[in-house]
């Protein structure tokens, strides 16, 4: 059985076109207006869940000995890790949380000795 019908394209200048000055068939002659509303921003709460929920869900990462706050959007991480890359993967899980600021990683090395 052959295919006979082709998603339309229509070719236009406006919002919405790529470089070549087509425009997605499913948005017909012009873009709407929602461009740019997204959702609203997260609370500390839902930030903080999020960031346990990433940590705790890597492989690579025995997370059982982080604690995780959250004030203003400004993720602190606390507690002890058992290498330095883990600190660092840590730290970077918890910067790709939406909502996330900025990390304060006061992640300690478990076994490591400072003098």
């Amino acid at each position: 059985m052959a295919i006979t019908s082709r998603p339309m394209i229509v070719r236009g200048s406006g919002p919405g076109a790529c470089a070549c000055g087509c425009m997605p068939w499913w948005t017909g002659e012009e873009e709407g207006s929602y461009r740019g509303k997204g959702p609203a921003k997260p609370t500390d709460d839902q930030i903080k869940t999020a960031i346990e929920r990433i940590l705790t869900d890597d492989p690579w990462l025995d997370a059982s000995g982080i604690q995780v706050s959250v004030q203003n959007g400004i993720a602190q991480l606390g507690g002890a890790v058992a290498s330095r890359q883990a600190k660092r993967r840590a730290e970077e899980l918890t910067d790709q949380i939406w909502g996330v600021r900025d990390v304060q990683n006061q992640l300690s090395i478990a076994g490591l000795q400072t003098t």
